[in-house]
């Protein structure tokens, strides 16, 4: 889309914003339609910086989406905790495979040791967009293990 008054370079600026949001959009309507998953679900864009976070993500870890959007993760996270997440990241991105992990963070409310059953993803749309994720504390896992559900299944509601 033309904006009058501007040169050819300005013009591939706005188009690429233009298409960058456009991006965005289409990956919250395709992935995130739902906000009510009782899972922690989360964006971030090709520059690993958070684009997203659902409401569950806010409850779960006690954060709202205006303090973390925009931020990558040494903006948010202890430097320990950042590289390792970002070791994670570069994983899927270099593979360009869904992994599972296990990644530990402080628990809110405790400060404690908080192990989390993490699934990323690579998000693409036309080329890639960013990675995706989502988790479920490990004492959750070992409970519902007891129920009898499994990791697969339990996986697939988690990315649900």
């Amino acid at each position: 889309m033309a904006v009058d008054g501007l040169n050819m370079k300005d013009q591939e600026l706005v188009d690429a914003y233009k298409a960058f949001q456009d991006q965005q959009r289409q990956f919250r309507s395709l992935y995130y339609k739902d906000n009510s998953s009782p899972f922690p679900k989360w964006l971030k864009g090709s520059d690993l910086h958070m684009i997203y976070i659902n409401p569950a993500y806010e409850q779960t870890f006690k954060v709202s989406a205006s303090d973390y959007v925009g931020k990558n993760d040494f903006s948010i996270w202890p430097e320990k905790v950042a590289t390792r997440f970002r070791e994670h990241d570069r994983r899927v991105i270099d593979e360009g495979q869904r992994i599972e992990v296990l990644e530990t963070v402080a628990h809110p409310d405790t400060g404690e040791d908080w192990p989390l059953f993490v699934v990323k993803f690579p998000v693409v749309g036309d080329g890639f967009i960013g990675v995706g994720g989502s988790c479920v504390p490990l004492p959750k896992i070992l409970a519902t293990a007891r129920d009898g559900l499994g990791v697969d299944q339990l996986c697939k509601m988690i990315e649900g």
